[in-house]
C-alpha cells in the first residue's frame, strides 16, 4: 500500500469518527428526520469533495486558489467537528465508566450497560463548536481585508546604511 493511500484511507477513518459524534449531537439535538437525512447527505458530499480535491493536488502547480479554498473549507467544517467530538467523546468515557460501575452495583433490575445521551451535554459540545466555527468563518470572509498599513520610519544612529529603506512588515 501507497504512502498515499495509507495518509487517505487515516484521513477517512478519522473523518468517518468526526461525522459519527456530529451526527449523534445533532441526533439528539434535532430528531426530525428529514433534517438528519440532509445533514447526513451535505456531510458526505462534504467528504467526497475534500477527498477528491486532496487526491487532485498537483506539487509542480503549486497551491492554486481552488486548493486554498479547499483547506480553508476543510478547516472551516472539520475544526469544530473535532471540537464536538471531544466534547461528545468525553461522554462517552463518563458512560462507560457509570455503566461499569452500574454493571457491578446494579440499583434497578433490568438497567441498560450505557446511559442515554444527554442532551444537555450535545448543546454544549455544539456551542462550544460553534465559536470556533464563527470565529474562522468572520476570518477568511471579513476579516481578510481588515488589516491596517502603517508606515513608520524609524531612526536608529547606529544603524548601517546598508539597511538603509528596508521595510519591516509585522502580520
Amino acid at each position: 500500500m501507497s504512502s498515499r493511500m495509507a495518509f487517505l484511507l487515516v484521513f477517512l477513518i478519522l473523518c468517518s469518527i468526526l461525522e459519527f459524534y456530529s451526527y449523534q449531537a445533532i441526533r439528539n439535538i434535532l430528531p426530525n428526520n428529514w433534517i438528519l437525512n440532509c445533514y447526513k447527505i451535505i456531510s458526505f458530499l462534504l467528504m467526497i469533495y475534500i477527498l477528491y480535491r486532496f487526491t487532485k493536488f498537483d506539487r509542480s502547480q503549486g497551491q492554486t486558489r481552488q486548493d486554498m479554498y479547499t483547506v480553508g473549507f476543510f478547516v472551516v467544517v472539520y475544526l469544530p467537528k473535532f471540537i464536538l467530538t471531544l466534547a461528545m467523546f468525553g461522554e462517552d468515557i463518563f458512560r462507560f465508566f457509570y455503566g461499569a460501575y452500574n454493571n457491578f452495583y446494579p440499583k434497578e433490575e433490568g438497567q441498560t450497560f450505557l446511559a442515554s445521551r444527554r442532551k444537555f451535554v450535545s448543546q454544549i459540545g455544539l456551542g462550544l463548536a460553534a465559536v470556533p466555527f464563527l470565529s474562522l468563518l468572520y476570518g477568511i470572509t471579513i476579516g481578510k481585508y481588515n488589516y491596517k498599513v502603517i508606515n513608520q520610519t524609524l531612526f536608529y544612529p547606529d544603524l548601517p546604511d546598508s539597511f538603509d529603506g528596508f521595510k519591516i512588515t509585522q502580520i
